[in-house]
């Protein structure tokens, strides 16, 4: 009951199904991770570009030139737009149980810029946390391509000794 539950989530046997790492699924997850490290750039560029508006106050208290005017934010805003879109095309390659951990790639990047670029506070509870992710992430996405690889070694294993039982 086990096994044939194991089956039926993780498609090992060789048939085709859309949770085993096949040239498409690794496709899928390199779009992903590509997407998730822009759009995050893109966002802390559209902060910079409010922290430079913040900055360059006229004597109303209004930024002298407006967000909407500054090309570093529209610039932010397509990468942001252009990121997204290429993670609606990595749902396109792979499932959703392989491309949506890796959006959690995005956080990792984020708070290593926030903490280089934008110059914010970075403690120990920071770098845990972005270890964890990272960890998760390395977890989620290689669970298929250990849990398949296991299965066929334990598969060819016990082909074999039941062989060399039948046959001694």
């Amino acid at each position: 009951m086990l096994n044939e539950t194991a089956d039926s989530w993780f498609n090992c046997s060789g048939t085709s199904s859309s949770t085993e790492i096949t040239h498409e699924n690794v496709i899928g997850v390199l779009i992903a991770v590509g997407a998730n490290t822009i759009i995050p750039i893109a966002l802390n560029l559209q902060k910079y570009a409010h922290r430079a508006a913040n900055a360059d106050l006229g004597a109303d208290g209004k930024p002298r030139v407006p967000i909407m005017r500054r090309p570093i934010w529209w610039f932010g805003l397509w990468s942001m737009v252009g990121g997204e879109a290429f993670n609606l095309l990595a749902y396109g390659y792979s499932p959703t149980s392989l491309v949506a951990p890796v959006g959690a790639i995005g956080v990792l990047v984020n708070g290593l810029i926030a903490t280089i670029f934008m110059k914010e506070a970075f403690g120990m509870r920071d770098a845990l946390g972005l270890v964890c992710i990272a960890g998760g992430v390395v977890v989620v996405v290689t669970q298929v391509f250990y849990f398949c690889l296991f299965r066929y070694v334990v598969g060819r294993v016990t082909i074999c000794i039941g062989r060399c039982l039948t046959f001694s």
